[in-house]
């Protein structure tokens, strides 16, 4: 499913949509993202507001209450310490293992009855049920409102009485035997009963009916929509007020729930239903005070406030939309007649410019796009002016065509004049001048082999011989080495420089040596031109190595020109290298890759 949504997202955003319509449902996604969780967090706070609300509510009604309660039980406690104070009472308890008249001990029970009568009437009471006094084996001494001629009561209540820590000890709700009430269910509060010594005589059990919870709770507005609960600590129900009509099931429910939850206040779900419930604990009388609240109506109010606020949130979702169009519509307008100048710009009109715009982000494309057209104007421009330079090279060089063609066929012509005359010396130059110059006219980045450069260098030192005649040029290498590829023209710009620098008024024979090596570990040819010349200073030998020295000589390649040809083919690692001293003649080294005649690095 969220693999559907995701492809069903991409289509909507990426695919099939417009720069615009991409915007404006963004734009609409992300508000209506934002303000779902804003409902979202407006409802559950709204939620939470109520029930705390409810549960103050609760809390306080529980607490007055349950004031109200230990107020009225603590006259029954007085009472209780009133009784347990009578002298006669305790005297009678005291005689009761004596032998005594009989109409004297029945004259001291109705003084007893008499002190019960008083005390009651003075303690203003309605709920009491009942009075006894029993000696510690449960005889019956005394009692008030008891139905029924018994002599004797549960010994149940002094074992409890005796065993607990507190003065007074309440009883649970139950339906307790020989009580003149038309219900039955009553609690009951049990006090020991000492003589002067301080030794136990008996006990104390005072019966109280429901009625003392009902007139009690009555001055504390307790709500008729809500459930209240008087328990003890054992999760003994004292008292019930059961407005929602809940079942034992339920009670027991929620009763284990109140004893396990350590808070005064949670919520607890029921059989699809939602309670909260709300505790408060008594510190006089150990009674837990208990309300449930049926959260139904809360929830109703909620989905109330819920349903308007989806209204008014739809009416913000319209809203949006509404705005979002000519949001998205203001972002895109400007690149719409930016894509409509680039459209007619491609079409040919190249005199359109984009329009300036409010938005610095547009605006400062737009310029950019402008400044992009002059450009291109500028560079359309030079090209136009290039390309007429270029026309008239190419006329110039097909002039120039004609004049080597035209020497060449003049040397051919003056070569076998100078065979029919018997000048074969002359016929011997003139055909190296031709070597020369179709060496010279030829591409001058072509690769020939050792062999061809020797030729061409031999032609080249044969015509200077015809000027310069003292000084002789001498090879050393093996000869496998004739068969390795070198650029054309190579030596020669440097054997040229020897002979007309190096050589000036020297009356010693002037020697010219090149040695061609190979490195067969490193893949280099090793070629070095050595020669017994005037030598150079340190800047006569940088000065070669900046420009072109010999310029001005044969073909216009000069040592600079060498080095400059031999690093653009094969890289900065390659080239010449001048070492000379003044008087002591001057040594090149060029280093360029092992090649053979395929055109191909040689490695051994």
């Amino acid at each position: 499913m969220r693999t559907k949504l995701s492809s069903i997202l991409e289509f909507l955003l990426l695919k099939k949509s417009t720069l615009k319509v991409r915007l404006a449902l963004i734009f609409s996604i992300l508000c209506i993202f934002s303000m779902s969780i804003l409902l979202r967090i407006t409802i559950r706070t709204y939620s939470a507001q109520i029930i705390g609300h409810i549960y103050e509510n609760e809390r306080n009604l529980l607490k007055t209450g349950s004031a109200l309660l230990d107020a009225n039980l603590e006259k029954y406690a007085k009472m209780s310490r009133q009784i347990f104070a009578n002298s006669k009472i305790r005297a009678l308890l005291d005689s009761s293992g004596q032998n005594t008249v009989s109409g004297q001990k029945n004259r001291e029970l109705r003084q007893v009855k008499e002190v019960f009568t008083e005390t009651i009437y003075n303690l203003d009471t309605f709920d009491i049920t009942s009075i006894v006094i029993c000696s510690k084996d449960g005889k019956i001494f005394s009692s008030y409102d008891l139905a029924g001629e018994i002599d004797s009561y549960d010994n149940f209540f002094y074992q409890t009485i005796k065993n607990s820590d507190s003065s007074f000890v309440i009883f649970p709700t139950d339906s307790y035997r020989y009580l003149k009430t038309k219900t039955r269910d009553s609690f009951a509060i049990g006090r020991l009963i000492r003589n002067d010594f301080l030794e136990e005589t008996g006990y104390l059990l005072i019966f109280i009916s429901l009625d003392f919870f009902e007139q009690s709770l009555s001055k504390s507005n307790l709500k008729d929509s809500t459930s209240y609960y008087v328990i003890t600590d054992q999760t003994q129900i004292m008292y019930r007020e059961n407005h929602l009509e809940l079942d034992s099931d339920t009670e027991s429910v929620l009763l284990n729930a109140v004893q396990n939850h350590h808070t005064d206040s949670f919520i607890l779900p029921i059989d699809g239903q939602q309670y909260l419930i709300t505790k408060y604990d008594s510190d006089y009388s150990g009674w837990t005070m208990v309300s449930v609240s049926d959260l139904s109506e809360i929830t109703l109010a909620v989905h109330t406030s819920f349903r308007r606020s989806l209204i008014i949130f739809g009416l913000i979702v319209i809203a949006i939309f509404c705005a979002a169009w000519p949001i998205a519509r203001s972002f895109t307008k400007p690149l719409s007649e930016i894509q409509q100048v680039m459209s007619e710009i491609s079409s040919g009109n190249l005199a359109l410019r984009v329009s300036q715009y409010p938005s610095p982000d547009i605006n400062n494309l737009a310029t950019q796009f402008n400044k992009m057209l002059n450009r291109i104007d500028i560079l359309m421009e030079e090209n136009r002016q290039k390309q007429t330079e270029l026309i008239e090279t190419e006329l110039q060089m097909l002039r120039a065509q004609i004049n080597p063609h035209f020497i060449y066929n003049t040397l051919n012509s003056i070569s076998w004049l100078a065979v029919f005359n018997g000048q074969t010396q002359i016929k011997t130059q003139l055909s190296n001048l031709t070597t020369l110059l179709r060496s010279a006219y030829s591409n001058p980045d072509q690769l020939i082999t050792i062999a061809d450069e020797k030729e061409i260098l031999t032609c080249y030192t044969s015509i200077m011989k015809l000027r310069y005649d003292n000084f002789s040029l001498i090879f050393d290498h093996e000869e496998c080495v004739e068969q390795y590829m070198i650029p054309k023209c190579t030596l020669q710009p440097i054997v040229e420089n020897s002979i007309i620098h190096g050589f000036p008024d020297l009356d010693r024979p002037c020697r010219i040596q090149i040695l061609f090596r190979r490195d067969l570990p490193s893949g280099l040819m090793k070629i070095t031109i050595e020669d017994n010349g005037v030598g150079m200073s340190q800047e006569q030998q940088e000065q070669c190595l900046k420009d072109s020295g010999s310029g001005t000589h044969f073909n216009n390649i000069g040592i600079h020109n060498v080095d400059q040809r031999i690093k653009l083919k094969f890289g900065t690692s390659y080239g010449l290298h001048i070492s000379s001293r003044e008087g002591d003649g001057t040594r090149v080294l060029i280093c360029i890759p092992l090649m053979t005649q395929g055109g191909e690095l040689t490695y051994d």
